[in-house]
């Protein structure tokens, strides 16, 4: 994925994850990195550990 988009890799993440409130703390990485990268969006069908009030900046 890197070779086809350089651009799409998220780096500095890892210091946001202890911030977050989910229902899974496994899932922490996701929404940091979405925060991180600037994203406007997360498309998932796990939408029980992503639950809007946790979303909401």
């Amino acid at each position: 994925m890197d070779k086809q988009a350089p651009d799409a890799l998220v780096t500095g993440y890892r210091q946001l994850v202890p911030a977050l409130n989910l229902p899974d703390p496994n899932d922490g990485h996701v929404l940091a990195a979405a925060v991180r990268g600037g994203a406007s969006m997360i498309v998932t069908n796990n939408i029980k550990d992503f639950p809007a009030e946790a979303l909401v900046l």
